[in-house]
């Protein structure tokens, strides 16, 4: 039996107003963490990411080759060969940072900027695995609306809750991270 395009229309909004309201209660769980640093535990990455960014964002993306640079402009590195240049990842794994930096009109960003943006990737990512789960579900399995609904629960509680995402989508944002929504 096919199921009313209402019904449908409904289940999926109730999907994603529940997705996003776990997502909002786990950010406000975590809050008392929110927009700063400690030491050890990966922070390090995200401190890199914020200082390439910054780097693009004072001298630009284009003149500085899209390298990601250690060293600021200054005296004591006086030219492109004495800055470190970070190598290790390429440099699209900091683009999506800079973009959204510079859509919104920024000259700098700072640790609760960059968590911001990787908080949105995790809501972003938990309400992609609804949706591919539901449509799955749906159309694949031809299972029923309630049971499709329970199902497509699931992946959204585990990418909000698991103790992996939950941590490291707050604290933690550099290469493998940042690919991980594309």
């Amino acid at each position: 039996m096919k199921t009313p395009f209402r019904a449908t229309v409904a289940v999926v909004l109730a999907l994603i107003l529940i997705t996003v309201g776990v997502f909002a209660w786990s950010v406000s769980a975590r809050r008392e963490h929110y927009g700063m640093t400690s030491e050890g535990h990966h922070h390090h990455l995200t401190g890199s990411t914020i200082i390439f960014v910054n780097n693009w964002l004072e001298k630009g993306a284009l003149p500085l080759g899209f390298t990601m640079i250690e060293n600021p402009d200054s005296v004591e590195f006086t030219d492109m060969k004495d800055r470190v240049i970070y190598d290790s990842y390429p440099p699209g794994c900091i683009l999506e940072m800079y973009l959204i930096a510079r859509l919104t009109f920024r000259t700098s960003v700072d640790y609760a900027f960059v968590e911001s943006v990787n908080l949105l990737n995790q809501l972003a990512i938990a309400l992609l695995l609804v949706g591919l789960v539901w449509h799955i579900a749906r159309r694949r399995l031809g299972l029923g609306i309630a049971a499709s609904f329970c199902l497509a629960l699931i992946p959204a509680g585990m990418q909000i809750f698991l103790p992996a995402p939950y941590y490291f989508f707050q604290n933690v944002y550099f290469s493998d991270g940042s690919v991980l929504l594309w």
